[in-house]
């Protein structure tokens, strides 16, 4: 550095004093700095590992003359002293530049450095099982030599001895970094790695099969980290779920209730995925199954009521009627937002009926040799349960059956049967279900009695009124 200049910054900061320098000279550790290794322009690195930075003119040919200190005040001003002593002693928190000024006995000798503190910065990373990341640690050090580095503890890292590593970890890890710079400082670092669960899985479709279970499809992407997929249903109590059963990762993606019940309630259903760590992703958006119930109107005519599909965005429900349960066809479509339907002319007799939804998304079900099926399926649509009227089920009625009422319809806890005429001559009550089934009876002794029906679920039901001269039925509802 040049004469000229110098006396220049030196006039400058002789105009400002503030008190920057101390003479420790009772510490037992410091970072020595010596000034004739010093060019016009160099930086040290500081850090707590020392207590004083200790600059020293070195040369026996010097003739010391002074040392400027110039403090970094925020934002970016600096401040300096002028000091006399032959070693100067700072704190080893200095931030700012010092320069030595003198001469040699003919030249004028000195140099201004940069003190900055050492620093050692990285950012948290995050990772979910089955992957790796690289770890990285960044230091502003560019004076002489090569800094050594050391991660604690070594689990998953690929080398613990450079300061970006290849970190494959099962789980939450939290590790400290240690850097020796070659000047002597030692500074450390904290590295967060949290362990991510696998996304959650994503439910393509529930269906009811044609034994009235219920059936889930989900999307199977490829992935070489994912176990299992768990299936939770919906208990008594809204949006509290239980695990219902597991399917490996190498199955097919597909689950059978078979518990369930589709003629008695519709259900609602959430998968999870577990990772091979053992981690549990969150549970899936749940999709829910249609529940159809039928009652009929005046003669042929049929009222479809069901419970509309949740889990995905519904557009249009199809109706489907046959004379039995294999020749159903298509009989009309009515708006995603309606769940009734009447068949003005439906065929006397026999009928069955579905609803059914088309899902825009096709769920893949691959062939894997497991025997649940003999080839791949592509599913994009779901079915509710069947409703059917037989009247060959039930005793063909061969008397006038407004001879009998049944009321209240609607019923609470207990319904009445009275006859308008006397002496039909009374033999039994038995309640069933829409497919025919006798869930409840009881013997009739006279031309009024009543049943109590409070164990019945709320629904469509028909009563056959048994007599001498054969049998009536009529329909009712429970609240």
């Amino acid at each position: 550095m040049k004469a000229k200049r110098l006396k220049t910054i030196v006039a400058a900061a002789a105009a400002i004093f503030i008190s920057v320098a101390g003479t420790s000279v009772n510490a037992q550790n410091y970072l020595t700095v010596y000034m004739d290794s010093i060019s016009e322009l160099d930086t040290v690195y500081t850090c707590n590992t020392f207590d004083t930075i200790k600059f020293i003119p070195c040369s026996g040919n010097l003739v010391y003359k002074l040392w400027i200190a110039c403090k970094l005040i925020d934002p970016g001003g600096l401040e300096c002293d002028t000091i006399y002593p032959d070693t100067l002693f700072l704190p080893s928190s200095f931030k700012g530049l010092v320069s030595f000024q003198g001469d040699d006995g003919m030249n004028f000798v000195g140099g201004w450095i940069d003190i900055k503190p050492l620093s050692l910065l990285g950012m948290n990373k995050e990772t979910s099982c089955g992957n790796s990341i690289q770890l990285n640690v960044y230091t502003n050090y560019s004076g002489k030599g090569i800094p050594e580095y050391t991660w604690i503890p070594v689990t998953g890292l690929n080398d613990p001895e450079i300061p970006n590593p290849i970190a494959t970890i099962k789980g939450d890890m939290e590790y400290t970094v240690t850097m020796n710079a070659p000047n002597g400082c030692i500074v450390s670092k904290n590295i967060t790695v949290t362990f991510q669960p696998i996304n959650s899985p994503s439910i393509c479709l529930v269906s009811v099969d044609s034994t009235s279970k219920n059936i889930i499809y989900w999307d199977k992407t490829a992935s070489s980290c994912i176990d299992s997929f768990n299936i939770y249903k919906e208990t008594n109590v809204t949006d509290v779920y239980q695990r219902i059963g597991k399917i490996s990762y190498n199955d097919n993606n597909l689950f059978l209730d078979t518990a369930s019940n589709a003629q008695i309630q519709s259900n609602k259903y959430s998968i999870s995925a577990k990772d091979s760590c053992g981690y549990e992703s969150a549970r899936s958006t749940a999709h829910k199954t249609m529940h159809l119930t039928l009652n009929q109107g005046l003669n042929t005519v049929w009222n479809l009521i069901w419970e509309p599909y949740t889990g995905i965005p519904v557009s249009t429900y199809y109706i489907y009627r046959g004379t039995t349960r294999k020749n159903l066809e298509l009989i009309g479509t009515t708006s995603g937002s309606n769940t009734q339907y009447s068949d003005l002319n439906a065929p006397a007799g026999e009928v069955h009926y579905q609803i059914e939804i088309v899902s825009p998304v096709v769920c893949n079900i691959p062939d894997d040799g497991t025997g649940l099926k003999s080839t791949a399926l592509s599913i994009n649509t779901s079915r509710s349960n069947m409703v059917s009227f037989i009247p060959s089920g039930l005793d063909e009625i061969r008397i006038n059956p407004d001879l009998f009422s049944v009321y209240p319809n609607p019923s609470g806890e207990i319904l009445f049967i009275k006859s308008s005429r006397a002496g039909i001559g009374f033999r039994r009550a038995e309640i069933c279900n829409i497919t025919g089934k006798v869930i409840q009876g009881m013997i009739l002794e006279q031309s009024e009695t009543q049943m109590n029906i409070s164990d019945l679920e709320s629904g469509f039901y028909l009563i056959k009124i048994k007599t001498n001269r054969g049998t009536v039925t009529k329909k009712f509802t429970k609240k």
